[in-house]
Parts: structure tokens; C-alpha cells; sequence
């Protein structure tokens, strides 16, 4: 297990976010993936520490999960100047969550990325999740977002989902991966895509993308 990379920002409501990724180079599969973060002012002094999970429940070998953290304490936010992520520990998994979450396609907006994704299993998909990573130029995770909630999606059923990023993001993103898991079932395929900038692509144009494939643009 690894970290691949971790941001810290002061968000525009003057709290201070934390957004990161892990991956699964082992030959297991893993659960119960825990992080510590620290935080640390101009002196190096200690402001805090907290110990969490990541995004995903379980990650099966050579996949990735996003990780997001916030402290809303506006005070404690501003006093932060470094900060440090250490992964602390991990389990194996014995449940083996079939890979039955199917997104066919997806589009990038102007505001958000969107699509469609199927239950291709036998069984109730039950609080399905799909999670956006955006990657700066460098490759650094730079945000993490989460779609709606799909409380239950039925077999040889689906769902049109929406993710939002903000004109920051927009602004600065360059690559945006997407994955989900739900109760019964994980993703087939974790999708990896370019960002496409408005001055690339024009101020009004939707990108879409079939099976992770670009098919071309929509005004």
C-alpha cells in the first residue's frame, strides 16, 4: 500500500481541506485502510492530528481510492502552514465484492461531470457512490468529490449521476479518474480521463466519453 499523493488548501469558506490518494500495489486485496494526518503551524508546532479512513471500503489489488479530510475550525485553518499524511495501517480483505458497477459513459461539463452507471450484478446495488479524484498538470490529487447518494439500484438497472467541481478546480485540474462501490459491489473499471479546460474546448461545450473513450463534443 501506498500514497501517491496529498494537498492541503484553505477553501473559500475559510476551512482548511486535505484530499489524497492511495493505491493497492499489493497482491490482495485490502480493507479497513486507516491514515493519520498532522498538522502543523509556521513553527512546526503541532495543531492536531487525526486518524481516519479513506473513501472506499474495500480496494482490490492495484486499484486506488481517494481520501478527503476538513476541519471547519476557521481559526485552527488559518494557522495552518504544513501538514503530513502517514499510512498507518490495513487489512486483508476475504469478502471479495464483485465488480458489477458499470459506468457506460460520462460527460464533462462546465460545472460538473455526469453520467451513467449500471448494476450489471444479480442483486440490489444498495448506497452506490461514484467518487471523482481531479490531478493537477503534475499528477498531484488536487480535490476529491462524491456524487448523490443511489440509495438502490436494481440488477440490469441504472442511474445518471452527477459530480460538481468548483471554477477553481476548473481552472487547474488536468486529468480526473473515476470510480464506485456500493454495499454488494465495486467498479468494473476505474475510468481515467483528461480534463478538458474551457479554453480548449469552448465556454458552452459538454465532453463526453463512452466506456472512458472520447466520442467527441456537444454544445
Amino acid at each position: 500500500m501506498e500514497i501517491t499523493s496529498y494537498s492541503g488548501f484553505l477553501t473559500k469558506d475559510g476551512h482548511f481541506r486535505l484530499v489524497g490518494e492511495v493505491k493497492n500495489n499489493e497482491a490482495i486485496n485490502i480493507t479497513n485502510v486507516r491514515i493519520k494526518i498532522e498538522l502543523f503551524d509556521s513553527n512546526d508546532n503541532l495543531i492536531r492530528t487525526e486518524e481516519q479512513g479513506i473513501e472506499l471500503a474495500v480496494l482490490l489489488s492495484g486499484r486506488k481510492s481517494p481520501f478527503a479530510f476538513m476541519t471547519t475550525n476557521e481559526t485552527e485553518a488559518t494557522l495552518i502552514e504544513n501538514y503530513n499524511v502517514e499510512l498507518i495501517g490495513y487489512e486483508q480483505s476475504f469478502e471479495e465484492k464483485a465488480q458489477k458497477l458499470e459506468i457506460i459513459w460520462h460527460a464533462q461539463g462546465n460545472v460538473s461531470i455526469y453520467g451513467r452507471i449500471d448494476n450489471t450484478g444479480f442483486e440490489e446495488s444498495h448506497f452506490t457512490r461514484v467518487l471523482a479524484t481531479f490531478y493537477d498538470e503534475n499528477r498531484e490529487v488536487i480535490e476529491v468529490s462524491v456524487s448523490q447518494i443511489i440509495f438502490s439500484l436494481s440488477p440490469a438497472d441504472y442511474y445518471i449521476f452527477e459530480i460538481f467541481f468548483s471554477k477553481d478546480i476548473a481552472e487547474k485540474a488536468r486529468w480526473y479518474s473515476l470510480t464506485a462501490e456500493s454495499q454488494e459491489y465495486t467498479i468494473k473499471k476505474e475510468i481515467e480521463s483528461s480534463f478538458i479546460t474551457n479554453s480548449e474546448s469552448g465556454s458552452s461545450t459538454d465532453i463526453y466519453y463512452i466506456f472512458g473513450i472520447l466520442i467527441g463534443f456537444s454544445a
